[in-house]
């Protein structure tokens, strides 16, 4: 990021016009400080200065001089000649009294006097200056003076500097790239220019010129810059590891020569002087072979020996033959090595070095890609740093999707690449256990299976194969089964069973912030809770169960996010440090005289833990309150003072029990906790539950949540206490009245009440009315957003209401007996009919609706974000296409449907698994 201080003193913010701005820029004028501290003189002296620019940049450091750097926002100079005087027939430019350079004594007595442009001077007597006030005989001699020796500048002249612009501009535009001395390019091209005519109407767009055909061929045809381009050329050639295809030299090259013509015979003029090579599609600089040039560099002894070890003599084996020591023949190739590198030397075979030197490629994989070992033996011995272990390499199939990499090159690493993958069903995919076991989820393991299940279906996949006795695909039980318990391709659930599950393809951003793990401290919960509490967030991202959801949270949550959350055996998890006893303690304290049954139950209303669990293994402490199948702990009763005071104090109508403690604690730490309890706590006025009270105004708990969620027309739960959300009764109430189109969402967390609906004349039968509607405009599997939908023709009646695209989504969010949907990057995608939906089965949907059954990655993006309105990561997509059935192609960065599409468009078939 740029420093600040250079962005505030950067040319840039004087809203200079681009003629003064590059003619200051091209003299080494970059900056404000700069340009106020050289004297107006030596502008004059300057290339590029015409009359007018000067104008406009003395205006500029008068008015930073007079108002300030800090102010140069306001400037405003652009000289577009609005101020001018007739005399003669002729224009002139009517300039300030500025432009007369007077002392200070006289200028302030003409502006004193209202006097700002020379022409209301021009014209004056001595009389008139004398009765100006406070004017001298001093200061008028040198106002007259100064008028004698002024001279009128007319508009035609000004103008003629216009060309000098327009060749400035093109010349900053080609010398960002091209190295271009200015004189050479004025003298050349400034003559080629000089006859072309400014149209005032675009003086200041230069983008107008750079489209303009008279300007790109008289430059085209500049033997000047093609000597430049050329020069440029070689170096870009020079500069990239791995050549240059015309698809990237077209893109590096400065649009006014992006020309095919141009470009084509440019390189072909390289070709033929022999300082450029074509290798496939793509041109590397020219250099010889290493073994027709290194000879005349090494002499015929040293010559030999590397030769020879280029092609796989051991040092034992040149040694002998050359009747040297193994370690004499070790030493002379370190010497060669080293001239090598002294001299910088380079040869044809380097040219492969960047694939070399950033992949691991092996000596099998470069002669499959490039067919030649030598060249992968060169390398190896040459640039044996790059065989150590530390230095690290991406995997060769990361080089497909290189933009630096020419396609043609890129095609035959594929080659490489593809090697060992196997064709099963349409899919094609790489021939390892992990690649092969992920195939057997996504197709096998939808619904929930057993490890023996998976076992059964991968040994029919490999002798399918006919790879049963490849080791490399052997599987050891118990590890493949810990290894799958870790995997991000399935949530394992009760008794040891598993599904396919993509957790790369989803964005958990939503699901952590609503479940917000770190507000919990010292206490156990089950994941049921969160699934019991969360139904919707639960559907949402497809858990089916608390074993589930405990699964995914492990995966996803990172311990230095969660630091004190411990994911216990399934489904409990333990914040910080919590007691159990404790916990049973306080809730029977609270809920005492309670059977034993029914605290079981509270208890897993309050903490997830299963009925049945607490009864077997939570109670075992608690026996001495536990008679006759009651659990009763004698409560003591609050003095009418205390109970007076804290009544004046509890004027909420919720409240958790812990939040009264605290009050209780502070307002009276002389007396003991246990004076709190339920029944003390319902003298005061309230309903008590197993967490938290209800004023007594209300009938129920559940009267309460009615009550806040429908009071009013518009409701923000983020307004609501943080903890009512973490109690199920109040969630499954507000699920309810959204099944039942009582409050409708219009935003997260927003919601409006369907009162104020009526009050528009919306009804609930509209609603219904617009979810039929949908459904009748809509096909079975058919997948939209509410934006796809309209832009399909749909008539949304529902539009007066101006109440948002999600508020539409929330009325078809509750109809799920008509329409599935999916929450991703920030829309609901829905699809007609009750079916597992998933971000996968979106994009094949895409892809199947093309002609050619194949998109590229960017139409595809332009798809999701201009017709769905869905913004979604790249890495996310292309995490998500890897581990499906569609075939995205790397070098192309095409996706099809599947491999057979892919070979079908591509005029070939890969040869795989053998």
């Amino acid at each position: 990021m740029k420093n600040l201080e250079e962005e505030f003193y950067s040319l840039k913010s004087l809203n200079l016009s681009n003629r003064a701005y590059n003619s200051l820029m091209r003299n080494g004028i970059d900056n404000i400080e700069k340009l106020c501290s050289i004297p107006k003189i030596d502008f004059e002296t300057m290339s590029g200065f015409g009359k007018k620019t000067l104008d406009e940049v003395f205006d500029c450091i008068d008015f930073i001089k007079t108002n300030g750097i800090s102010n140069t926002n306001n400037i405003n100079l652009k000289n577009n000649y609005s101020d001018l005087i007739e005399i003669d027939s002729k224009k002139y430019i009517d300039e300030k009294i500025e432009e007369l350079n007077l002392s200070k004594r006289s200028y302030n007595c003409l502006k004193r006097n209202g006097v700002n442009k020379i022409s209301e001077i021009m014209n004056k007597d001595e009389e008139y200056f004398l009765s100006i006030k406070n004017m001298g005989r001093k200061s008028v001699d040198e106002i007259i003076n100064a008028l004698s020796n002024y001279k009128l500048i007319l508009v035609e002249d000004c103008e003629s500097n216009q060309n000098e612009t327009l060749i400035a501009s093109i010349f900053d535009s080609l010398n960002e790239k091209l190295d271009i001395d200015f004189a050479k390019f004025n003298k050349q091209v400034g003559k080629i220019l000089e006859a072309y005519t400014i149209i005032a109407e675009y003086e200041n767009n230069f983008e107008f010129y750079l489209s303009d055909e008279k300007i790109r061929k008289m430059l085209l045809s500049s033997l000047y810059i093609k000597e430049c381009y050329q020069m440029y050329l070689i170096d870009l050639i020079r500069e990239n590891t791995y050549g240059c295809d015309l698809e990237y030299i077209f893109k590096n090259t400065p649009k006014l020569l992006q020309d095919d013509e141009f470009i084509d015979n440019i390189i072909l003029n390289l070709l033929n002087n022999k300082k450029i090579i074509k290798i496939y599609d793509a041109y590397f600089i020219k250099y010889n072979s290493v073994f027709d040039e290194s000879e005349s560099i090494l002499g015929e002894s040293d010559y030999n020996i590397f030769i020879k070890r280029i092609n796989n003599y051991t040092l034992e084996q040149i040694g002998i033959e050359l009747n040297l020591t193994r370690e004499r023949v070790r030493q002379k190739i370190v010497k060669i090595l080293n001239i090598f590198y002294a001299k910088k030397i380079k040869f044809k075979e380097d040219l492969y070095l960047g694939i070399y030197k950033n992949y691991m490629i092996s000596e099998e994989d470069f002669k499959i890609a490039f067919d030649d070992c030598k060249i992968y033996s060169y390398l190896k011995l040459r640039y044996s740093d790059y065989n150590n272990y530390n230095y690290e390499k991406s995997p060769l199939i990361d080089a497909l999707s290189n933009d630096n990499i020419p396609k043609s090159i890129k095609r035959n690493i594929e080659k490489a690449v593809y090697k060992d993958y196997v064709k099963i069903g349409k899919e094609y995919i790489h021939c390892t256990r992990d690649e092969i076991s992920n195939y057997v989820l996504k197709n096998f393991a939808r619904k929930e299976i057993t490890f023996d299940d998976f076992k059964d279906y991968y040994f029919m996949i490999i002798d399918e194969l006919d790879k049963d006795y490849d080791n490399k695909l052997f599987m050891m039980e118990r590890g493949y089964e810990n290894k799958l318990a870790k995997s991000n391709s399935v949530l394992w659930k009760y008794g040891k069973k598993f599904r396919y599950y993509n957790i790369n393809s989803y964005d958990f951003e939503e699901l952590l912030t609503t479940l917000n793990l770190n507000q919990y401290r010292d206490v156990e919960y089950s994941t049921l809770k969160f699934y019991n509490l969360y139904p919707e967030l639960m559907r949402d991202y497809d858990i089916q169960d608390e074993y589930e959801l405990h699964n995914l949270l492990k995966k996803i949550c990172d311990k230095d996010a969660y630091p004190l959350v411990d994911f216990c055996r399934m489904p409990n998890i333990v914040f910080g440090n919590a007691d159990r006893d404790s916990q049973v303690l306080d809730l029977l304290l609270s809920l005492s005289p309670i059977s034993n049954y029914d605290f079981a139950i509270e208890y897993e209303k309050e903490y997830g833990i299963s009925a049945n669990t607490v009864l077997a293994n939570y109670m075992k402490n608690f026996e001495k309150y536990f008679y006759n199948g009651i659990y009763k702990i004698d409560a003591i009763m609050l003095p009418d003072v205390i109970a007076n005071k804290l009544k004046q104090i509890l004027t909420k109508d919720f409240y958790y029990i812990d939040d009264i403690y605290n009050i209780y604690r502070n307002e009276f730490p002389n007396f003991g906790v246990d004076m709190i309890n339920p029944y003390s706590i319902k003298s005061l006025g309230f309903r008590v539950y197993s967490k938290y009270v209800i004023s007594d105004r209300f009938s129920s708990a559940i009267d309460y949540f009615h009550h806040i969620l429908t009071n009013d027309d518009f409701i923000d739960t983020t307004l609501f206490p943080s903890k009512i959300k973490q109690i199920v009764s109040y969630s499954s109430h507000f699920y309810k009245l959204k099944s039942d189109y009582e409050i409708i969402e219009i935003s997260p967390n927003k919601l409006i009440n369907i009162r104020w609906l009526n009050k528009k004349g919306i009804n609930i039968e509209n609603l219904f009315e617009f979810i039929e509607k949908v459904y009748s405009f809509t096909k079975d599997g058919d997948y939209f957003t509410i934006q796809s939908l309209e832009k399909s023709g749909f008539d949304n009646h529902l539009r007066k209401t101006n109440l948002g695209d999600w508020f539409y989504g929330s009325i078809l969010t509750e109809a799920r007996e008509k329409f599935s949907y999916l929450k991703i990057g920030g829309n609901k995608i829905f699809v007609k009919g009750i079916v597992d939906i998933s971000f996968e089965s979106f994009v094949e949907y895409i892809v199947f609706n093309e002609k050619n059954l194949f998109i590229e990655l960017n139409e595809l993006k332009n798809i999701l974000i201009q017709k769905y309105q869905i913004n979604i990561n790249v890495t996310k997509l292309l995490e998500m296409l890897n581990k499906s059935s569609m075939f995205y192609d790397k070098i192309s960065k095409i996706i099809f449907a599947d491999y057979d599409i892919y070979c079908e468009n591509q005029g070939l078939v890969i040869k795989v698994g053998e």
